[in-house]
């Protein structure tokens, strides 16, 4: 007889860790587009080659999937719907939609211009993308039109600039559409089209010397959990609104001798609501949700690719290494509310305008472009190794918007969905000798699309070596029937919610080996993997499997090593009630 026991592994930081590079993807031109990935981990990003290219990731080599060629360059990253079909806007002045398995075209929007910024996907399943027409397009799933809006409909309160709209909008939980224009705007759009508000930036409206708006957006709003928006703009000031459009602060962007710095760079937000954001001249700030800075930082020219959190609270940005002049770039990892360096890569040959992802296996993606000066070409997409944890790696952080576009979908919305978490183990068993089972109980209201993995662990060093998915296991609740030894180890459960975003809440596992009665109480052997080093019991009995009876634990002794199964055996002496066909249970909490 054997019961399974659960316990929440907890992330701790390890500033020392040295990054690894995980291999790059060569494409023929550059690559402005920030990497999207599916929920079975697919890598797809699109290319100025015109080509929008789907990859998986093993070891440290790329491999295609597929690629779909589209009319024209593409700087457009892709967006993805809740059943997987994939969106992106090219310079033809089309929106595409895709095939995820095959990337066969399914159809195509036209527009009035261009296409240079991201599609946004609303829980309703409509698309939302500016235009080099001026309008926001919202168009239905199957690629009919909804409707565009025009800001300017009733009135142009900057008629020396043409409307030009290059960014990529963002969705609030309510259905709110909000996106920047070339002339310093931010607009609000209910999801009927109409115009709610408009807030005017500082300078708004002048003219740059290169004939541009001085204030233009071509960045995305971000949304934090209150609703409020952030916005960066290319006049150098990192604006934050209320849901209402009222002003609630705005910094301007300031380097080391007070000029003020334009940005491209799309704002992020943290766990505590602080944002982060970069300038063109390199410099990378931090500011409280109330607009306190916290720290600034100069590393190197930082165009239109914005930071990424992770699940532990590191600050990741990729940067021009402009100081040595080498046409080289590097990824760096800070602590996000210090600003502390933990590490720098070594030199990556080209420069990099994407935004980095971090996917559920700890794995940084992001383009790149760039010619050295012997000819060879560095249009690549690019993988790098976070940080692990005790075995465990880390991953997307868990917050209101931690990268561009807000999840691994890049759907660019906002939604309130509790990160999901294992609610302990649902088990019992006799001492009479029946079959015991056990589930593991997956609370995940919001999310869907569950992929039951187990990890297998060096004995030695207790890291995590592999993950391998377990077939035909795609409920909220892993249900192992009569498990035995080798069920021990490190579970995880990747689930996805409507917003594109995509955890892989972990827990401890360990087996039953024999329940013996003694004198006033039992004795238990248990395997647990070779992680597990402490931890605090509480065993329970029932007669009848309704009222539990919590029962002392007297002892833990910690017996060998199985290398096999990556567990250690253990025996425990409790103390209970006497009866030879009593229900026993167990939880465990972490130390």
């Amino acid at each position: 007889m054997r019961l399974l026991l659960t316990l929440l592994l907890l992330a701790l930081t390890s500033p020392g860790f040295a990054q690894t590079a995980l291999g790059s993807y060569a494409t023929g031109k550059a690559v402005y587009a920030s990497p999207t990935l599916l929920s079975d981990g697919a890598i797809v990003c699109p290319s100025n080659d015109g080509y929008v290219y789907c990859l998986s990731h093993g070891g440290a080599a790329f491999t295609l999937r597929w690629k779909t060629l589209l009319p024209n360059i593409i700087d457009s990253s892709v967006a993805v719907s809740r059943d997987g079909t994939l969106y992106v806007g090219c310079f033809d002045a089309k929106v595409y939609a895709l095939n995820p398995a095959t990337g066969a075209i399914l159809w195509s929007y036209t527009t009035g211009g261009f296409v240079a910024g991201s599609p946004a996907v609303a829980s309703d399943g409509t698309i939302y993308v500016c235009s080099g027409d001026g309008l926001l397009h919202a168009i239905n799933p199957n690629g009919s039109a909804k409707w565009t809006h025009n800001v300017d409909a009733a009135s142009d309160p900057y008629p020396t600039l043409d409307l030009v709209l290059e960014g990529t909008p963002a969705i609030a939980s309510n259905g709110t559409i909000y996106y920047g224009t070339n002339d310093g705007r931010v607009v609000a759009v209910s999801s009927a089209g109409t115009t709610l508000w408009t807030y005017a930036t500082p300078n708004a409206g002048t003219v740059s010397t290169s004939g541009e708006g001085a204030a233009r957006i071509k960045s995305a709003p971000a949304i934090s959990s209150t609703g409020n928006i952030h916005v960066v703009t290319g006049a150098g000031y990192l604006v934050t609104l209320l849901p209402t459009g009222a002003l609630y602060w705005e910094e301007a962007l300031v380097d080391s001798s007070q000029n003020i710095e334009a940005s491209d760079s799309s704002p992020i937000v943290d766990s505590l609501g602080n944002i982060y954001t970069a300038s063109r001249l390199g410099y990378v700030y931090a500011y409280t949700s109330s607009g306190t800075a916290l720290w600034s930082k100069a590393l190197g020219d930082i165009y239109y690719s914005s930071g990424c959190l992770d699940s532990n609270g590191r600050l990741y940005y990729v940067y021009y290494d402009g100081a040595v002049l080498s046409n080289t770039s590097k990824l760096i990892c800070m602590n996000a509310v210090s600003g502390t360096i933990l590490w720098t890569t070594t030199a990556i040959n080209g420069v990099v305008d994407s935004s980095p992802v971090i996917s559920a296996e700890g794995k940084i993606f992001f383009g790149g472009f760039g010619v050295s000066a012997t000819g060879t070409s560095y249009h690549n997409i690019y993988a790098y190794q976070a940080a692990a944890q005790l075995g465990v790696t880390a991953t997307l952080g868990a917050t209101s918007w931690p990268c561009f576009g807000r999840s691994h979908s890049r759907t660019q919305r906002f939604s309130a969905s509790a990160p999901p978490a294992f609610s302990g183990s649902s088990s019992a068993l006799l001492t009479g000798g029946r079959p015991s089972s056990a589930t593991l109980a997956l609370s995940t209201t919001g999310w869907h699309g569950y992929q039951w993995r187990k990890s297998t662990i060096n004995p030695a060093t207790g890291a995590i070596t592999a993950t391998a998915q377990i077939s035909g296991q795609t409920a909220a609740g892993l249900y192992i029937a009569s498990p035995v030894r080798s069920n021990a180890g490190i579970y995880d459960c990747l689930v996805s919610n409507d917003a594109g975003q995509r955890y892989s809440p972990k827990t401890y596992v360990a087996v039953l080996e024999s329940l013996t009665p003694g004198t006033g109480g039992f004795t238990a052997i248990t395997y647990q993997p070779v992680l597990l080093t402490t931890e605090s019991f509480v065993y329970q009995y029932a007669p009848d499997f309704k009222t539990w009876t919590n029962t002392s634990l007297t002892s833990i002794v910690v017996g060998v090593t199985d290398t096999a199964t990556a567990t250690t055996k253990r025996q425990h002496t409790l103390t209970a009630g006497s009866s030879a066909q009593q229900a026993f249970r167990w939880k465990v909490t972490a130390p």
